[in-house]
């Protein structure tokens, strides 16, 4: 994977709201919906703010105690998931200069404040894709809502 690559969330398709620790996305190309919480909501931030995927790898290895290589490893994998589900994709935007690292980083001083490593996971649910496809707010065009009445 490009250490220099930047992604964005694939919208309109796809559709988050964040409850405490959790995060949950609705795919409405495919109907899909996902979960993750923890590592993999902080990753998910890292890409909301438009960092590369080497300073993601550096921020996560900055603030949570495990091997280096596991924690690139988890980081890549669950990039590369969120993108074969379509939830991202790539950026082409140019790095911004001058970028400060996350705030997360600089409360964190020493190892004795680190959390453990988890690893990210990506939880699928297929059970609503029939009725979030057949929705009919899919086909509504709100663009000249609502209409004057004659």
């Amino acid at each position: 994977m490009d250490k220099d690559c930047r992604y964005k969330v694939n919208q309109p398709s796809v559709v988050f709201e964040k409850f405490d620790d959790e995060l949950v996305l609705i795919n409405l190309d495919t109907g899909n919906y996902y979960s993750f919480e923890s590592v993999g909501a902080y990753i998910w931030d890292f890409v909301q703010d438009g960092f590369s995927y080497a300073e993601i790898i550096a921020e996560v290895s900055g603030c949570y105690r495990g091997d280096p290589a596991t924690i690139e490893n988890a980081v890549n994998e669950f990039v590369n998931k969120l993108l074969e589900e379509g939830l991202i994709v790539p950026d082409g935007v140019q790095p911004i200069s001058g970028r400060k690292k996350s705030d997360a980083i600089h409360e964190i001083e020493d190892q004795k404040q680190k959390k453990d490593f988890e690893l990210p996971v990506l939880n699928k649910f297929t059970n609503m894709q029939d009725f979030l496809l057949v929705d009919p707010i899919h086909e509504i065009d709100y663009s000249d809502y609502p209409k004057k009445q004659k």
